[in-house]
Parts: C-alpha cells; structure tokens; sequence
C-alpha cells in the first residue's frame, strides 16, 4: 500500500511540472522599504502562513522561538520540515536524512512535554542533492520524492502573492527548489529565507540556482554572522534565570551554554548564536534588520552585489540588530502561556497539599528571629531556607515591625523568589476554580430616543470560540507562572447556544445569570461571561451595540452562588487578543477581593492591584505600567511576586475553608435560622419578636418558629447564607448564633460587618442594636463586651441580606488580637 500511495503522489507532481513548464512562472524579487523602523517586506508579516526547513536541530535555538510564537497563537505553522545534510554529497554525504529526523523529533518531544502547543510532526525532505540538468534548464530537473516538497506545494497553493507562504531554510534548498520543479506555479505564492546561502548549506549550487532565479529570496549570514568575543553573546546565560524552569528552556540553556563555553576555549570556536534564526525575527521585528545589500545571480552558483537601481534576485543582510533580537528571544521565551500549565483536564476534586510547613501558633513566632535566621540562611546561600523565614514573617505573625521595613521584606519575596525553583506539583498548589460562559448570539431589540426601532445580532464564530478557549487557557498559563507554581486555574467553557436577548453596557449580571442553569453553590471562585458587542466581517450589517467597557469584576453576590462575577464584552476578536492578559486583568479584582474579604489580609500586606491609574504609585513606592507601554504583565508579576507569599496563593479561594493566623479570631461556624416575613413591619422586622429571642436554645435540625436551624460554614472570614437561605433580600429577618467557649473572664472586642441593620444578644442579654442600614464592605462597627469563664451563647439578628457575603463576627483582645484560649463553634 505504502509503494501504491508513494507512485501515485510522484505521478501527480510529474504530470502538474509537464503541464504547467509551457507557463513558467518567475516571481519577481522581493520588495521591500528599509528606514529607522528597519526592513519591511511587501506582503510579509506575522500572519503569513509559515514553514520551517532544517537539516539539524539539536544545535538551532531559532526553530524553539517560532514554535513559542507559534505557540501562543501569534505564528500560522504549518509545517516543520527535515532535509538532509548535503555536506560532502559529491562523496557519498556524512549524514543520513534520518539522523536529520531522529535529531528534529527528539527536539519536537522536549518541545511538547514542555506544554508548546501548535507544533506540527517533523516530515521528511529531501534525500539528495539534485542533478544538474545537460540542458542547463530548470525545467529539464529531475523531481525527487519528497514528502516535504508536496506539503510546499500544498501550502503554497492556499497562499497568494499578497499573503505568500513564508519558508525558513536553515539547511539545504533542496526541498524548496524541488517544489518549485514539481509545481512552477507556486514561485509567486512563496517567499524564502536561507541562512549561509554560500557556505555550509549551500553545498547543492544547483538548488540554490533554482531558488533564486525562480521565487523571492532573502539570505543571511553571507557577509555578517553572530557576535563573537569580546562581543557579548545573544543568548547570555544570566538571561535564563528569568525563564520558566522547563525542559525546552533548560535544552535552550544547554546550547547557550555550548556555544558560550566552545566561543571562550584557549583555541575559540564560533559561537553560533540564534543559528537560523535572523529571517524569522526579521518577520516578527522587522526593526532588527538594519542593512541589505541587492544581489543577482552571475552563475551557478555566483552572486555579486548590485546598487540600488539595478536589477536583482534577492537579498543579503549586512548589518543587524542583535541587542533588539535578544530581547525579543527572553521577552517572548518568558510567556508562561507556552509552557506545561494546569489546564480545564485537571481534577477539580483533587485534595490540595501546601507543602509548606508555616508555625501556627503567632505566640510562638518571634518576628525579629525570623528575619535574622532569614539573613543567615540568605548568606550562607541556602535561598529556599530564607524565603520560608521571610514569609513566616507575613504568614504566622502580625506583628508590625520597626525594623526592616514592611517594603524591604516585600522586595525580599520577589528578590528570593527568583532563586528559588518554582513548584512543579499541580497536587501542591492551590486551585481557583473558573466556570467560564460565552454566548454564541448575541441579539438585541431596543428602542431609540427617537423611538426608532433597533436590533444588533452578532455571533462567534467556531474559530472565535476556540480563541476564547486560547485565551482561558494562556490566562490560566499567566498565573501558573506568575504565582511561582502555587495557584493553578482549573477552568472549564460552555458555549450557550440560547441568544441574549438584553444588554445593559456589558454582559450584566442579572441579565445573564438565569441562563447559567447547571452553576451549583460553590462550584467556582469565578465566572466568567463572554459576549460579543461588536461585529466584524463575518457579521451581518446591524445597529451597534452600546458598551461601556472591555471588562468588569464586581464581588460575590447572592445570585452568582458563591463565586465572584467577571464580564467580558468581545469585539470582531474574541477578547482582542489571545494573550490571555484581559482575563488576567479582571482576575486580578477578584483576587485583590478575596484576599481582603475572604481571608482578612490586612491593606499592610496586600497592595492595590488595580493598575488602572498611572505609572507609579506613591502610597506603596511601587512601579507599575510606564506610559505607552502595550501591556501591564510586568506589572502583575511584580505584584504577584513582591507582595505575596506562596501560602497566600496556595489558600487563595473564595468557595474552599482556608485557615490562616488572620482568619483566626473569627467565628467560622454558625446555626442559621430563617427567613422570616418581614414586608410592612417598622425598622424592616429589626424590632418584631419573630421567636423567643432572649430564652432561645438552638440545636441544629431543631425547629423554632416554624423553621429548622441549618449549618452555615464561613470559607474566609464571611458566612456564606445563600445555601442556607437560598434566595436572600429586602423584608426578610434571619437569625444566627454560635458559642464562644473562654477558658477565664476577660474583656473584649466584637467587630461586625453586615448589611442591613443588626441587633447581637449574648446570653440572652442585648449588647448591640443598630436601625442603620449599612452594606457589608463598610468598615466593622466595634464595642466592648465582657467575655464570661466558660460558654457564651450569640444570637445575632439581621435584616436586608443582599448578597452572599452578608457578615461577618469577630472576637479579639482589646489591642485586636485573637483571644487566648477561646474557641467559636455553632451551637
């Protein structure tokens, strides 16, 4: 079978290259403009389809840049290709093609066990030089079987010459050159661009003749060549520490490493820097190409420089950019998106182990020991030891020191953080859970001011929503890395097919929640809705749609069950991009939210993330975006790293119990007992007897004014009522009580946070009524109560719960620490 499919092919090619030789086709050269924003090719960008060619890979960095592009979405591959090495063809070759492939599949498996995505399987090219024809004519050439030639051929003829398939040749031409035999037609349709043209790879005069006569050529390393010492390398070893530790960055390393140490011997070596790599940033950075020089063709194979006014066949590059191609390389090799992350796949269910062991007891934690064992363990070079003494600082006491300075100790987080080696363990992270929506439809009817009748429809696309999936997943990536390993998003999309039908300025809460019917309670930490507000051309014409911004975060309501709400308006592109940073920007409210509210961090030890006014903040000493900068990512990893602790990110949640010495003086537990009817009665109920309250003795399953005493568990340091409750809101009255147990009589502290107004009763005695309604982010009301020996019964009483984190209670000293030897439990 094999044979049969390998005839037909060959047949296919050797009728197209009799028919078409009549019409030969010859592509003029590139043209092109050169000035301070450096080399612009005619119909060449990062969006043109691509093929990459090489005869060895273990020794090219280049082919590892394209496939992070690649991987993120911002590069079209679609082929890797393996020619052999022609060195010494004359003479039987040095090297088989397979050693060629064994060498590309090895190198496309680091790759992808390194999470790259987008990577095509490595498919063979050419095995031979060619033939010089006696005619001397290209057509007359012999075609070669080659797999990789046809996959040209094919690619090419989906492209135009406008928007030409762009090929990188790293070895030999000869796959190109036997495509351009097999089908003529494709030499407008292709641009190539060849490294050492005249050298090494260029030992097949013939192939390399056909190339440049036949389609648009751009060569480098002809005349200029990577830097040498004493000139600094492109791949500085330094520059590594900054990447994700993975394996295709630590293979990235060893090359560096090789061409350094054989580039700096007593006898020096060339290094050999981004290898192939110079056309493909010339692609993506057009500004890294300073120099060309015309060339035409004077034999086989000849070249000889032209000036500006004559004609040519193709170029040659003379003076580059390495310091701008070296940035773009650790800039893009950086992108936490390319690399293994946590992905929808992961079991939600999965039990979460911090692998971090930080003492519990504050009384027990010397504040000052911790920062002296901290330096000596920095000292002596033992930078995990340290880091774990820096953060205990933060994670086991809060005690606020003189000396050093909260912001030194900060800086020291982000400093350590970078010498430490990020965990690697899903199992040992924490999780953040995203249910994530988008609307396939969005069709809206509406009246005018003028009382017009209007009506917008746009639709996703099915490659749209795989962009959006891009992005949740590249957003996942982002955190992943930027949290040091220790907070993993475990997400998952649905697609509604049922249209929305209102809109409010941006994917509205109210408006879309009745749609999400299969969101449980506490099934996410996040939702996120995806709509599209604009059209593109794969809409029909329509009214637009008004909207007021890109995205929004608003905090955990009754309606979004537990989880905080996230919403996203959507453009002809998904999201405008497939970065994943818009995701990471709202996400970052909701993460700002819980530390604050859920797990009671205090504003010393959680900085405003909010980015969203300029580019330093005095408040904090704290850089974030410079002007005109593209992208806040900097800024959010020098958030995440300098201002968190791994424990923080490893118990960010605000559906799981997490437990740390902040959320220790609060009650977590309560019975609950409600609603009752409160429509028409003074002060919303505050003031009615709905059960004996002074004399009440709750029991959980037990029944009081007609109800049943229910559980009511506290993830963070704010009861969670709407299981309980279901529905909560406006005229309705609930109770809650709990029972703080004190080993002696002392004085102390109780600090409230609730919505609506609020009456406590302690042992049947009331200690507090408020007939203000105050909503739940204001600050806590605080008054001095007596703590008898022994059990003291709560009974708290409260009105107008309007949203899923509704109160808050929580007991401390008169100096607002935990109390000592008092513990909370529901009655």
């Amino acid at each position: 079978m094999r044979c049969i499919g390998l005839t037909r092919s060959l047949f296919f090619a050797s009728f197209i290259s009799v028919v078409l030789l009549g019409a030969r086709v010859l592509s003029r050269p590139i043209q092109y403009s050169l000035d301070k924003q450096g080399l612009r090719l005619e119909g060449v960008g990062p969006d043109n389809p691509m093929i990459y060619d090489n005869d060895w890979w273990f020794d090219t960095p280049d082919k590892n840049y394209l496939w992070a592009m690649a991987s993120l979405g911002k590069a079209d591959l679609r082929a890797n290709i393996v020619s052999r090495d022609m060195w010494n063809w004359q003479n039987g070759y040095l090297y088989k093609l397979e050693q060629g492939m064994e060498d590309a599949r090895k190198s496309i498996e680091i790759a992808r066990r390194s999470g790259v995505r987008n990577i095509p399987d490595a498919i063979a090219g050419c095995d031979r030089a060619f033939e010089r024809p006696q005619s001397g004519r290209i057509e007359d050439t012999k075609i070669i079987p080659s797999k990789g030639s046809e996959r040209i051929v094919a690619e090419a003829r989906k492209a135009t010459a406008q928007k030409p398939l762009l090929i990188f040749v790293g070895g030999p031409l000869n796959t190109v050159a036997n495509a351009l035999v097999m089908d003529p037609t494709i030499a407008d349709r292709i641009v190539v661009f060849m490294t050492d043209l005249v050298g090494y790879n260029g030992k097949d005069s013939w192939a390399n003749y056909i190339v440049a006569k036949r389609c648009r050529l751009i060569n480098y390393g002809a005349h200029v060549w990577w830097p040498q010492r004493p000139e600094p390398p492109v791949m500085p070893l330094e520059r590594f520490k900054d990447l994700p530790n993975s394996e295709q960055t630590r293979d990235l390393y060893r090359i560096a490493k090789w061409f350094w140490d054989r580039s700096t011997k007593e006898k020096p070596d060339r290094d050999d820097g981004f290898a192939d790599g110079a056309p493909i940033f010339l692609v993506f950075h057009p500004k890294s190409w300073l120099q060309v020089r015309r060339q035409r063709v004077a034999g086989v194979f000849r070249v000889q420089d032209v000036d500006d006014q004559s004609d040519y066949d193709l170029l040659d590059a003379r003076r580059l950019d390495y310091e701008d191609m070296t940035e773009a390389f650790f800039s893009c090799l950086k992108e936490p998106a390319i690399y293994a992350r946590p992905t929808e796949a992961d079991n939600i269910d999965k039990p979460i182990e911090t692998g971090i062991a930080v003492p519990t007891n504050q009384a027990l934690l010397d504040p000052q020991a911790e920062f002296e064992a901290a330096q000596k363990a920095e000292k002596a070079g033992d930078f995990e030891t340290a880091l774990t003494h820096y953060e205990n600082i933060f994670d086991a006491t809060r005690t606020q020191m003189k000396f050093p300075p909260r912001a030194m100790l900060q800086n020291k987080l982000g400093e350590l953080k970078r010498k430490v080696a990020p965990n690697a363990d899903p199992a040992k992270a924490g999780r953040w859970k995203v249910k994530a929506y988008a609307f396939r439809t969005t069709d809206v009817k509406w009246t005018d001011e003028e009382g017009k009748e209007r009506h917008a429809c746009f639709q996703f696309t099915d490659p749209q929503i795989e962009n959006l999936r891009l992005e949740m997943t590249n957003f996942a990536a982002k955190v992943w890395d930027y949290t040091h390993g220790n907070l993993r998003i475990v997400w998952d999309l649905t697609v509604i097919d049922k249209p929305l039908t209102e809109w409010h300025g941006w994917p509205d809460l109210g408006v879309c929640m009745p749609y999400f019917t299969d969101l449980k309670h506490g099934e996410a930490d996040s939702l996120f809705v995806f709509a599209k507000a604009a059209g593109g051309p794969e809409d029909k014409p329509c009214d637009p749609l008004h909207w007021d911004l890109w995205g929004g975060t608003i905090g955990v309501t009754a309606e979004t069950k537990g989880a905080c709400y996230i919403g996203f308006n959507c453009g002809p592109e998904p999201a405008q991009n497939s970065s994943g940073e818009l995701e990471l920007h709202e996400w970052t409210h909701a993460a700002e939210m819980a530390m604050r509210w859920a797990q009671a961090y205090e504003d010393g030890d959680v900085v405003d993330w909010s980015g969203d006014d300029g580019d330093f903040c005095e408040t904090w000493d704290l850089w974030k975006r410079p002007a005109g900068e593209e992208t806040w990512l900097d800024f959010y990893r020098t958030i995440f790293h300098n201002w968190t602790t791994r424990k923080m990110w490893r118990e960010l949640t605000v559906t799981e119990r997490r437990d740390n010495p902040w959320l220790k003086p609060y009650v977590r537990e309560y019975l609950a007992l409600g609603p009752f009817k409160a429509e028409g009665k003074m002060d919303g109920g505050l003031n009615e007897a709905f059960i004996d309250e002074a004399g009440v003795q709750p029991k959980l399953g037990q029944k009081t004014g007609g109800l049943e005493w229910k559980r009511a568990d506290c993830p963070g340091k704010f009861a969670t009522l709407t299981p309980v409750f279901a529905n909560v809101g406006d005229d309705k009255v609930y109770y809650l009580a709990f029972t703080a147990r004190a080993a002696q009589s002392q004085p102390a502290l109780l600090h409230i946070q609730r919505d609506g107004m609020c009456k406590i009763r302690q042992n049947g005695r009331l200690v507090y009524s408020s007939q203000v309604n105050r909503e739940w982010s204001s600050r806590p009301n605080v008054l001095d109560i007596p703590l008898a020996q022994g059990d003291n019964r709560f009974l708290i009483k409260l009105t107008n719960i309007s949203g899923d984190w509704s109160f808050s209670l929580k007991l401390t000293d008169l100096q607002g620490e935990a109390l000592p030897d008092v513990a909370y439990s529901a009655l």
